[in-house]
């Protein structure tokens, strides 16, 4: 930490993003607040009986999905940190927060490219954008924010190649209606090959599928040789709508 940052904490001590009890700079979370996250990243799928890490109950058609914890919906007076921590997430930039996450995929990327014997050079980072209507609504697009720093912890490089246009919110429809919008509004860029390239697909939450769906079939459509789907959340297969 330079001598600059030291003072702007003594200024603005860093807060914990969720409680709001002063932490140190390096850190998102206090500790009670930690443990109870960490707590919940081990709860066991009701159908396979695996944590979210190695839950084997796949929404995908084309790519396997690498997550860190169950998300089992947002209640304003739900006492579970992972679905206020998923909410901030979406609507406020943390860059703490948004650090503390991308760390722990970017460990759990490397432990895949790791066990499966891969060539990291051969991955590329991508991540399904924000929608007109949220980017213009929250100011920023938290998926990017996320892969950049995945980025940055893995040595990976980040390609923007999709654009994401007009469509109605994913979370106002049913699980027919996800799919037929984010396949209306959801498009590649232009000029964009992946060809020989394997891709990590990055984002911070997967409900039904939908969105990482489409978005791996357009990776596939620029010449990828294979998409894994990387999330920091999940909802449990029985509450999948």
């Amino acid at each position: 930490m330079n001598l600059l940052q030291s003072f702007a904490d003594l200024l603005f001590p860093p807060k914990c993003s969720l409680c709001g009890v002063t932490v140190s700079h390096a850190d998102a979370l206090c500790a009670d607040c930690y443990l109870k996250y960490k707590s919940e990243t081990e709860e066991t799928c009701p159908a396979c009986g695996n944590m979210a890490v190695k839950c084997v109950c796949g929404c995908f058609a084309q790519t396997p999905l690498l997550c860190l914890a169950f998300y089992k919906g947002y209640r304003s007076d739900s006492n579970r940190i992972s679905e206020r921590l998923v909410y901030r997430l979406k609507r406020k930039y943390d860059k703490r927060l948004t650090e503390f996450f991308a760390r722990d995929l970017a460990y759990r990327i490397m432990l895949y490219v790791n066990e499966h014997d891969l060539d990291k050079n051969e991955f590329v980072l991508t991540y399904p954008p924000r929608s007109e209507k949220s980017l213009a609504k929250y100011g920023f697009d938290h998926a990017e924010k996320l892969t950049k720093q995945v980025s940055r912890y893995t040595g990976m490089k980040l390609i923007h190649t999709m654009k994401h246009i007009g469509g109605d919110e994913q979370k106002m429809l049913d699980r027919e209606g996800r799919t037929e919008n984010i396949s209306a509004s959801l498009l590649p860029r232009k000029n964009i090959t992946l060809a020989e390239k394997s891709v990590f697909l990055i984002d911070d939450i997967v409900t039904t599928g939908a969105t990482m769906n489409r978005a791996a079939e357009l990776i596939h459509n620029m010449g990828a040789r294979c998409v894994i789907a990387v999330s920091v959340f999940r909802t449990l297969p029985q509450t999948r709508r």
